[in-house]
């Protein structure tokens, strides 16, 4: 047995259930449970997708799939306070609008196809996009907190 608490362990702690009334509410028994916390079985996504709803941590479940072979495909979401969050995606839109993006993929996209010369200010404008979509994930996974230390209750995840 583990002695340092997993995702589900943490996040079952958090949401102040007991293994057995976490596992009466999962509808699973206290030692499927037990084997989840410990390590010792994945439990599956379904059962995931019930804590994560039992215990009503989302982040629990982009947990749980950073820890599968999907976790290359998502984007890494560091986790920060939500005042934090906030002044990074105004920062990060405001830029996106001064440096007119918006018009630059019209013009880029206008006729359907990326040539040669718009390549790299495509790329630039997508990882724009995906450092915007990030800080969307960031701020969302900090909705339920009522304090500025969303990171406080939450370690950061990265790829």
């Amino acid at each position: 047995m583990q002695s340092a608490r997993n995702i589900y362990q943490t996040s079952r702690e958090q949401a102040g259930l007991t293994q057995e009334a976490a596992a009466e509410r999962l509808s699973l028994s206290v030692e499927s449970l037990r084997r989840y916390e410990t390590g010792r079985t994945r439990p599956s996504d379904e059962t995931v997708l019930r804590m994560v709803q039992v215990y009503n941590d989302r982040y629990l479940g982009y947990r749980h799939l950073q820890q599968s072979p999907l976790a290359g495909c998502l984007p890494a979401i560091p986790l920060t306070g939500i005042q934090q969050a906030a002044m990074r995606i105004v920062r990060l839109i405001g830029k996106f609008v001064r440096d007119q993006r918006v018009e630059q993929l019209l013009d880029i996209a206008e006729d359907g196809v990326i040539d040669e010369n718009e390549q790299p200010v495509f790329r630039e404008i997508m990882n724009e996009l995906r450092q915007i979509a990030q800080s969307v994930l960031t701020l969302g996974f900090c909705e339920k907190e009522k304090t500025p230390g969303c990171a406080a209750t939450h370690s950061s995840v990265r790829r």
